[in-house]
């Protein structure tokens, strides 16, 4: 964990409040469910607009050619960029459990919810103890694509992705809830 993300967790806290777990992310980039299935469309459509603008050049119509240059770039942020910007902001995430509030400082964005006011939690079982825990919420089809952001770098919702002990985290969270 950076020194600074904690220090910004605390100027949160209440005198009151207390830190009951902290972590990060695990390292590396994770295929997500839906990374399954929309890859294949990915490099299908990588195709598209390569095989475009080869024949293109080739009948010298290079007009036609430039025109594909923006669908081969949207497809390969699709397939690579998005990663390592994910990669960038798992590097820069925080998660921190209190006995009041929990919260998710993810980059700059920092999202605070209530212990007492819980939405509906899951929990993602992966492998040798670690997973996901995922905190949905009721937001429109606009903010929301299958519980995925729209640019498909992260979920729509909050959650605490790939942490070890899971079902530890898991425990802390159920037992200490807020009365």
């Amino acid at each position: 964990m950076q020194q600074g993300q904690i220090a910004q967790v605390q100027q949160f806290l209440s005198s009151d409040e207390h830190v009951l777990w902290q972590g990060t992310p695990g390292k590396g980039v994770l295929l997500e469910k839906i990374d399954y299935f929309i890859i294949p469309f990915i490099i299908f459509w990588l195709i598209i607009p390569t095989k475009v603008a080869i024949v293109s050049i080739s009948m010298g119509r290079i007009f036609e050619a430039l025109f594909s240059v923006p669908f081969f770039l949207v497809g390969l942020y699709l397939l690579v960029g998005r990663f390592i910007i994910k990669k960038k902001i798992m590097s820069k995430t925080l998660y921190t459990i209190t006995d009041k509030r929990i919260i998710f400082i993810e980059n700059k964005k920092i999202t605070f919810i209530d212990r007492g006011k819980l939405p509906e939690v899951s929990l993602e079982l992966l492998k040798d103890g670690w997973g996901t825990i995922n905190f949905k919420s009721n937001l429109s089809f606009f903010n929301n694509f299958f519980g995925y952001d729209l640019l498909l770098i992260g979920s729509a919702y909050p959650r605490m992705k790939n942490i070890e002990n899971v079902q530890g985290v898991w425990k802390i969270l159920n037992e200490h809830q807020q009365e």
